[in-house]
């Protein structure tokens, strides 16, 4: 893990703090698209509240994103893997 440098979008956008200065729009543009693109794949697994489970994954997603980086553990993504298969499983009629 000693070449994980984590998200730069999440890196670079906790350096900033002004919600008005443009990497933090380029950061924010890039969750919304990652956002989109789990909503598209809630819809397409005909998901009960796409939508809130959407959201529910990106904050999975980053925070696995975040722990692998700040607590050095190689074990985030699958423990998050774990967590996600377990909300796709009672949210979409599709397994996961």
């Amino acid at each position: 893990m000693s070449d994980f440098h984590g998200c730069a979008f999440i890196n670079t956008a906790g350096e900033v703090g002004n919600p008005a200065d443009p990497v933090r729009l380029i950061s924010q543009s890039h969750k919304k698209k990652l956002l989109n693109y789990a909503l598209l794949l809630c819809e397409r697994a005909e998901c009960a509240q796409p939508e809130a489970l959407a959201r529910q994954l990106l904050i999975l997603i980053d925070g696995a994103i975040t722990v692998a980086k700040v607590m050095g553990d190689p074990e985030a993504a699958e423990s998050a893997k774990t967590i996600a298969i377990t909300l796709l499983e009672r949210a979409c009629s599709a397994p996961a």
